[in-house]
């Protein structure tokens, strides 16, 4: 290897110049966690909401974020192949303050963790009580906090690889379940494919906008949740390019003593660009994969929303997020073996689904910790990521379990048996992480590229103006959602 004063990348993986699928999916990795973390509570919940509330008029809508989300994070999966340097690190010199923009992105993490983090569990319970009650409202705290305690343990014991092959696992087996399942609801496919590729103007139908639920919940605020919670946001895509240090494509760990106040040395010879470029492939093939498999997902849950619910008027919302799907599944069928199949089949598919989300969720955001804290300022930067998965996982598991017991609370005082639901406790955050951030992220992604990187390496102008496009429409949306979300506070 070269010294920093004169860059060169190692040899290429033999994968990457193979022409077969099976070698190509071998840097299927990191993407698996993102996605297996944002189906869960993306496209279990959100999606079949949107079907049930839209039928298929807001599909296209997620045909497009998939697009926005692939370009925010393959350009910074991009960035970090090219230097071996996360993004955060040059973000911290940034005009203005030193470390302000991790400083800030950092905060709003921090505050931002326990509410996913309490949320999350909280569906878990809720599937889990439904699954063995019968109940969705049986006993989803109490099991909310004990999947909380299971899965820190299982964060603080496991391996980067164990986490990434179980994670490949469960996506494929959620995938398999759910494209079953959506056969099976035998849905328009000709009206579906349509909603997926012609934009149009949704709005409220008569009997949502009468739903208490939905008094305080304006157009925008729905509309930009999908955008937020549609693959993830800044929350789990810090963290996601914070993984591929373990991966070590293209100059991924093969820095030392970088100066984050010079250009990346990178040696500009035909042959070392060409190779650079090459090793590109890889976070293009991760990142592709995972938001193609998003997208399969919310396909089939928004399908299964718009043929099961909304003919029925019925929403997701509440603590009721699951079972209405599967009683009019295995209503379509006569026979009692086929209606048992079919129900025990979609309730394996959401289980993954929420389980595979809350399983990678807890390292996936002490990635995102550890990425804002060390690079908020230089003398961090060698800051362990042991040190700081112990920190982050007491203070989650302290401020999430205190999340979880007052929503217990708010239930038992409600009539309703609803309280502080996991719809609710989501949005609070979801609007600033999942899109306002995203735009400055966007934004932030060119000025290091065009001032950091030498021009045989920069984006293309294609790649540029998509992120800036990207960056307008993330902050415009999330700035308007925020707003709106601090009048129904009022």
């Amino acid at each position: 290897m070269a010294d920093n004063s004169s860059l060169t990348f190692p040899a290429l993986a033999p994968q990457l110049t193979s022409k077969k699928v099976r070698d190509f999916l071998a840097f299927f990795g990191p993407g698996a966690i993102i996605a297996s973390v944002t189906i869960g509570s993306g496209e279990t919940v959100w999606a079949s909401r949107s079907g049930a509330i839209f039928g298929y008029g807001m599909f296209w809508a997620f045909s497009l974020f998939t697009i926005t989300k692939i370009v925010q994070v393959y350009s910074a999966a991009r960035y970090m192949t090219l230097t071996g340097e996360h993004p955060m690190d040059r973000w911290a010199v940034l005009p203005g303050p030193r470390g302000l923009f991790p400083w800030f992105v950092g905060l709003v993490m921090v505050v931002s963790f326990p509410f996913y983090l309490s949320s999350l569990p909280i569906m878990l319970g809720t599937i889990t009580s439904w699954v063995l009650f019968e109940n969705p409202a049986a006993y989803p705290h109490v099991i909310a906090l004990l999947f909380i305690v299971l899965l820190i343990a299982l964060t603080l014991l496991q391996s980067y690889g164990l986490l990434e092959k179980a994670q490949t696992i469960l996506v494929s087996s959620m995938l398999v379940v759910m494209l079953v399942a959506t056969v099976a609801a035998s849905p328009d496919w000709s009206a579906a494919l349509m909603g997926a590729v012609v934009p149009s103007l949704p709005a409220y139908p008569d009997w949502v906008a009468r739903n208490p639920l939905f008094a305080d919940r304006t157009l925008i605020v729905e509309m930009v949740a999908y955008m937020g919670v549609m693959g993830g946001g800044v929350q789990d895509y810090v963290g996601y390019v914070g993984m591929l240090r373990e991966k070590g494509w293209g100059m991924i760990g093969r820095r030392k003593d970088v100066d984050t106040d010079a250009p990346v040395p990178l040696a500009t010879d035909d042959e070392n660009v060409a190779l650079g470029l090459a090793w590109l492939k890889a976070p293009l093939i991760d990142s592709v994969v995972s938001f193609i498999s998003v997208l399969l997902f919310t396909a089939a849950f928004l399908i299964l929303g718009a043929t099961l619910l909304h003919p029925n008027e019925i929403v997701p919302s509440g603590m009721d997020l699951y079972n209405h799907q599967v009683v009019f599944l295995t209503g379509l069928h006569e026979s009692s073996w086929v209606q048992r199949f079919l129900g025990g089949l979609y309730k394996a598919g959401v289980f993954f689904a929420i389980f595979g989300t809350v399983y990678g969720a807890f390292e996936l955001y002490v990635r995102t910790a550890h990425e804002c804290v060390r690079s908020a300022r230089p003398e961090w930067s060698e800051l362990s990521l042991e040190r700081t998965r112990v920190w982050t996982l007491t203070y989650t598991a302290i401020a999430g379990g205190a999340l979880v017991c007052v929503a217990w609370w708010t239930a038992l005082n409600d009539p309703a048996g609803i309280g502080w639901n996991p719809i609710s406790m989501m949005t609070i955050p979801l609007h600033v992480t999942g899109v306002f951030l995203a735009g400055p992220w966007c934004f932030a992604m060119v000025w290091i590229d065009r001032k950091w990187l030498p021009k045989p390496f920069r984006m293309g102008p294609f790649l540029v103006w998509m992120n800036v496009i990207c960056g307008l429409v993330f902050t415009l949306f999330g700035a308007r959602a925020v707003y709106d979300d601090i009048l129904a506070l009022m």
